[in-house]
């Protein structure tokens, strides 16, 4: 008896269930869907609406285009340079077109916005990257690339875009701390190259002086396991003033290539179709207003019902 008073138990709780579902969920959805079709000429009406207002709206407004350059950072910590753009967008105009050299007119009307962005690797190895231009959080959990950052320009001229992004890397590049840390940097990769060059000259002269004089003796004189036991050490000897000459070429080669503190990974992409283009709006517009009509639609047909309900 027990046991069948617990499945009736069960069977009612259930049922009860599907009623409440059936009667809160599915019929006000199926009236919802019901009444969308039966409006569907409002619908539809609202849909072309949208489109137009795509047109209208960028007719009204300048253009915006959007470039980003990819930057590699030789010196200071990636969030410094996202910290100074950040500020750049946050200063007056008119200080802003006097730190960067700028007409302030033509800051005013054309500017929009200076961003800089984290650069995170694709997954916890570290190959790839992505851009966090919305600074979702997703991103947070694979690891920030801490020498790479994106800088970020918003303008209604395609050549201003660049003008901007040229202006403001050559602000940063110059602000003291970033110029102090990058000289250095400069000479201690100078001491660290003199140090290499005389290592080498010493590593050579042992070589080519010293030890094989010695090692020829004692070839001569000792026995056939001596011998090996040289061309050991030779080859030892060898492979550490090889290594030596790859330390010093690449040190030479971020003089040559990387002694500025900021470097272009990537060049700036200017966007060919501005951000507010119709292409890129019509259906963001056309959603808003169909669901602006839909529930318009909604409140003036049951207007009544609702009065009735609040009063």
């Amino acid at each position: 008896m027990e046991m069948e008073n617990k499945e009736y138990d069960l069977l009612d709780l259930l049922k009860w269930c599907w009623g409440i579902c059936v009667q809160y969920v599915c019929k006000p959805l199926l009236f919802l869907i019901r009444f969308g079709f039966k409006q569907w000429k409002v619908l539809a009406a609202a849909a072309v609406f949208g489109v137009a207002l795509s047109f209208i709206i960028p007719a009204c407004f300048h253009k915006k285009y959007s470039g980003s350059v990819l930057i590699g950072n030789n010196v200071c910590h990636v969030n410094d340079f996202v910290k100074a753009v950040t500020s750049l967008q946050l200063e007056d105009r008119m200080v802003l077109a006097h730190k960067l050299n700028v007409p302030v007119d033509s800051l005013l009307k054309k500017l929009d916005k200076v961003a800089a962005h984290y650069v995170y690797s694709r997954d916890s190895v570290g190959t790839g990257y992505n851009v966090n231009y919305k600074d979702v959080e997703k991103y947070t959990i694979y690891p920030i690339k801490h020498n790479i950052f994106c800088l970020e320009v918003v303008a209604t001229d395609s050549v201003f875009v660049r003008e901007i992004s040229e202006k403001v890397l050559d602000y940063i590049s110059n602000e003291a701390y970033v110029k102090s840390a990058n000289e250095l940097r400069i000479s201690s990769i100078k001491r660290n190259i003199e140090v290499l060059k005389e290592e080498i000259v010493m590593m050579d002269s042992l070589r080519k002086i010293e030890y094989f004089e010695k090692s020829r003796r004692n070839i001569v004189s000792s026995s056939q396991s001596s011998a090996m036991l040289v061309q050991q050490q030779t080859r030892l000897m060898h492979s550490e003033i090889i290594d030596l000459n790859s330390r010093l070429a690449s040190a030479e080669g971020v003089l040559q290539f990387n002694a500025e503190p900021l470097q272009i990974m990537a060049p700036l992409s200017v966007n060919a179709i501005p951000e507010n283009h119709w292409t890129k709006t019509f259906i963001k517009y056309a959603i808003i207003m169909v669901v602006l009509a839909y529930v318009g639609s909604l409140v003036w047909s049951y207007k009544k019902e609702i009065i009735s309900f609040i009063g």
